[in-house]
């Protein structure tokens, strides 16, 4: 039987865990546990020590972004080619990440270069919907760390404003050329249409010319106006699509609405309205009643193409989220107004061909003169545009629209983010109770020894003939000298069991030994010898242990001849043997140092002096060393009536007692039981 499946003392009886049994483990092992848990905690801490502690300070940055219409402006060409229009956050902070500009916040700090960017973390994050940038820099100067954020802050505002300015600038410097080009255009415009009077004798233009000139630009004019409003309305479309986009797997397309019938009925009235509305503003002004009814009408179907769009983009909606939902619905707002925008501009672009066709019917000077003045009236316009924005670039070159601005300077961080101590201190005692309890189970699974009578008797397979209990160190161990009451009563049922344990009665010769060094085999001799001779029996302690004699030292007897001089013929048993002062106890000590200890126990001699003693004496109780060390105890084995093992509770591993007691067993001799030597109580 495997000796290691007796270790369970912490479980008891199967089926659940023994918590007493589970205490006394950790009673008998909380040296090692605490030297575990010790050494980890201690561990970290050190570790903790030794590392650099790190600081972060943080600066938020309050973006500007776009906020006007895209498409909406009449010079989108020019806005794009001089890049006036604010960034993107993204673009903001992948800008804010430069490691440029990280290097000239450096230097402007005579930060050493050779050392950056190792000596800094620097990060940079834009939260979910807000117009913020938080940069973060780590470093182990805390001040450094405030200084470096504040100061990559200052320089990537001003660089921003100056980019802002020199792109008014350039805006400026082309519409200069613009103007001067238009300029001309006007003057010889002007000066064909002057030339042209004076050629045909014409003061003003005629009436019909006139209206249907008016007519031409006021339609052109409008036309230009849906569009600009459709441009719009599509990008922010698209906009509010694209950051759909970025929650959502699945978006609703442009096309998935255009293509519905429903949607493309509606709009189609829109048109038929919006073309008849123009054909009658060229003779109606807009507060005729059948102009404010068209009005009325196209008003009406533009929120019936909003519903129809919005039902559609929300049967599209997979995920019910409020956030998704403010997405859906601005994108069904624009959609619709792009749509309306859409509509309105075919009607005005066909009312605007059939007024063209009708200006061009005019008789040859008439309709060139219509067509010398529409480009009049279109340069001016034009002219008047470009100074309009180039004021409003002046102003944006001397007062610059704020890009960012610092909403949160960084500050001195007072205390390190690394390293974390008090989080590491709580993962080294959590790591340190974890090791001690694998170092406990760990030594209590390799550790076979028995904790309890009981584990070594099933493992054994021997009865357990008494439990002699742990005294404390210095207590005198020997019967009759004042010894623990725990102790003799032990020895008392020893000396019953031994007596009980064969149907013969008492064995006449005893061996003890022990199932390793230091087991209690020498003081289990002693007193086993003591408790036969104080119940009336002539008993004689032969000490058999030729290796390292101790048992005199037990008895309290100076040693002289003994059994080696006894079994050489150098002295007579009779001499040998001496009276102890215990009543009934006679002694054999080893005697002399014998060269084979082995040879002279296995020899005739000893069994003749074996018969010799038990003619004089009722018992014999022999000390042997123990069979793990030497072969002595297996050749004394066969001249003994019995042997008894001494098993140390909680020392002795069981499977070196299991191969004791086959090795006796093999001598023909297996032990009448045996002694749990240290029982606590």
């Amino acid at each position: 039987m495997d000796a290691g499946a007796y270790n369970q003392e912490a479980y008891g009886q199967p089926g659940g865990i023994d918590v007493a049994a589970l205490g006394r483990m950790l009673r008998r092992r909380w040296p090692l546990g605490l030297l575990a848990f010790v050494s980890i905690v201690v561990a970290v801490s050190v570790y903790t020590s030794m590392q650099e502690r790190v600081y972060e300070a943080e600066v938020t940055l309050m973006i500007g972004t776009e906020q006007r219409a895209r498409g909406a402006s009449d010079f989108a060409a020019l806005e794009q080619f001089m890049g006036s229009g604010l960034r993107s956050v993204e673009t903001q902070r992948v800008m804010l990440a430069n490691p440029a500009l990280y290097k000239k916040a450096a230097e402007a700090l005579e930060i050493d270069t050779a050392e950056f960017p190792d000596e800094f973390g620097v990060k940079v994050e834009a939260p979910e919907f807000a117009d913020m940038l938080i940069l973060t820099v780590s470093d182990t100067n805390p001040q450094r760390a405030a200084d470096f954020a504040n100061k990559v802050a200052e320089i990537f505002i001003k660089e921003n404003e100056t980019g802002t300015r020199n792109a008014a600038r350039r805006a400026i410097e082309f519409i200069d050329k613009q103007l001067a080009e238009t300029r001309k255009q006007i003057l010889s415009t002007e000066g064909q249409l002057r030339d042209y009077r004076q050629e045909h004798g014409i003061v003003d233009l005629p009436s019909e010319v006139s209206a249907r000139t008016t007519a031409v630009n006021t339609l052109r004019s409008s036309a230009a106006s849906a569009a600009a409003e459709r441009a719009a309305a599509s990008s922010q479309a698209a906009h509010y699509r694209s950051e759909l986009g970025k929650v959502e797997d699945r978006v609703i397309q442009s096309t998935s609405i255009a293509r519905n019938p429903i949607i493309g009925s509606i709009e189609g009235r829109i048109s038929e309205l919006e073309l008849e509305r123009a054909q009658q503003a060229t003779t109606r002004g807009p507060e005729h009643a059948e102009i404010k009814k068209l009005d009325e009408q196209i008003a009406a179907a533009r929120a019936e193409l909003a519903d129809a769009v919005d039902t559609i983009v929300s049967g599209e909606q997979e995920i019910i989220n409020p956030v998704h939902s403010q997405f859906y619905e601005a994108i069904a707002d624009a959609e619709a107004a792009a749509l309306a925008a859409g509509a309105r501009e075919s009607a005005l672009n066909a009312a605007l061909s059939r007024e063209k066709e009708r200006l061009a019917q005019l008789p040859g000077f008439e309709a060139e003169l219509a067509a010398l003045t529409m480009d009049s009236i279109g340069l001016d316009r034009m002219y008047t545009i470009l100074l309009e924005r180039k004021q409003e670039f002046s102003i944006q070159e001397e007062a610059t629209p704020p890009v960012a601005e610092v909403i949160s300077a960084a500050e001195r961080p007072r205390a390190p983010v690394r390293p974390r101590r008090s989080l590491n201190l709580a993962i080294g005692v959590v790591l340190g109770l974890i090791l001690a309890a694998l170092a406990i189970g760990l030594v209590e699974t390799l550790d076979d020894a028995p904790r309890t009578s009981w584990q070594a008797q099933d493992a054994l397979g021997l009865s357990c003939l008494a439990d002699v209990p742990k005294v404390r160190p210095g207590s005198e161990l020997l019967i009759g000298k004042g010894v623990h009451a725990g102790v003799v009563d032990a020895y008392g049922a020893l000396r019953t069991n031994l007596r009980l344990a064969t149907a013969g009665g008492m064995p006449r010769s005893i061996m003890v030994t022990g199932a390793q060094l230091g087991a209690g085999a020498t003081t289990t001799a002693a007193n086993l010898a003591v408790a036969l001779a104080r119940s009336g029996h002539r008993v004689v302690a032969v000490d058999a242990n030729l290796r390292d004699p101790q048992l005199h030292e037990k008895l309290g007897i100076v040693p002289g001849d003994g059994l080696v001089d006894v079994l050489a013929g150098a002295a007579p048993a009779t001499s040998a043997v001496v009276a102890t002062q215990e009543r009934n106890l006679w002694f054999l000590a080893a005697g002399s140092q014998a060269p084979s200890p082995v040879d002279l126990l296995d020899s005739e001699a000893m069994k003749n002096t074996m018969r010799s003693l038990m003619d004089q004496f009722d018992a014999i109780v022999i000390d042997s060393p123990s069979p793990e060390e030497y072969s002595d105890p297996i050749v004394l084995a066969p001249t003994c009536d019995a042997t008894l093992l001494v098993i140390l509770i909680g020392r002795s591993p069981l499977r070196i007692a299991q191969a004791e007691v086959r090795k006796l067993e093999w001598a023909g001799r297996r032990p009448i039981g045996f002694v749990s030597n240290a029982i606590r109580r």
